[in-house]
């Protein structure tokens, strides 16, 4: 995943916010942020886009995953945006040179632009597959149990090590609250079972 377009785009942010008085959460609808949020926007799109092509999925359901992806970068860029806006001032309360200021911002925009952004289009990719595959389990209807599944390795969380062969009808509660993806980097799956073989 090549994340340059973001943060390229993140500098011309941070040139934006240099010119601003104060920062506020009405400002998430000025042009240049909606421009840094569409950028961030189209990248958790492109993991999106990559996972139906494995699996096809409805229109109504790429179109609201996309959605989220939007309001997702939406949240993740105001954040930003708060951490940077204090490292404007240095110790005496003045302003920053703006070289110093976009030097002092750069680990935000690499935690925020690179590292967090691999594991959200990790994410991303891993929800649009799981919403194809549960558009399959509603298909079939009640005809399997689902069956949780994680990869099985030291890396496991212990909350989902713990959901390991739990299983149970499509129609539980149970898959509302821990379909996965179930967090960052989560690569459990579900799978149809035979009824009468897992209890």
């Amino acid at each position: 995943m090549d994340t340059s377009s973001v943060e390229a785009a993140f500098l011309l942010l941070m040139q934006w916010l240099y010119r601003q008085p104060e920062f506020t959460p009405g400002m998430l609808e000025d042009a240049e942020v909606r421009q840094f949020i569409r950028a961030h926007a189209d990248i958790l799109d492109k993991a999106v886009d990559y996972a139906i092509e494995q699996r096809p999925l409805d229109e109504i359901s790429v179109r609201r995953l996309k959605e989220s992806n939007y309001v997702f970068s939406g949240y993740k860029t105001f954040h930003e945006l708060n951490e940077a806006f204090p490292s404007l001032l240095d110790e005496n309360g003045g302003r920053k040179p703006f070289e110093q200021f976009l030097n002092d911002v750069q680990k935000i925009n690499r935690d925020y632009n690179r590292w967090y952004l691999q594991a959200e289009y990790n994410f991303a990719m891993a929800a649009a597959g799981m919403a194809a595959r549960w558009k399959d389990f509603e298909r079939d209807g009640d005809r399997y149990l689902l069956q949780y599944r994680t990869v099985g390795d030291k890396r496991v969380r212990r909350s989902h090590r713990l959901m390991q062969d739990i299983t149970l009808p499509v129609t539980s509660k149970f898959w509302d609250w821990y379909f996965p993806p179930n967090g960052w980097n989560c690569r459990c799956t579900v799978v149809q079972v035979r009824k009468g073989k897992y209890p």
